[in-house]
């Protein structure tokens, strides 16, 4: 059996500000996965997630 725990896992992952990039982003923070989108910071700076 696969475990879903990414608990302090590091990931990147590109295109996260949209689409399937940013699903992915959220799957993997609620998995417990940390780390930063490699994508275009908003306006505001910050990765939308």
């Amino acid at each position: 059996m696969t475990s879903n725990n990414m608990h302090n896992k590091l990931v990147m992952v590109t295109g996260a500000t949209a689409g399937i990039g940013k699903q992915t982003a959220r799957a993997l923070q609620q998995m417990g996965a940390r780390g930063d989108c490699g994508s275009q910071p908003t306006q505001d700076g910050r990765c939308d997630r």
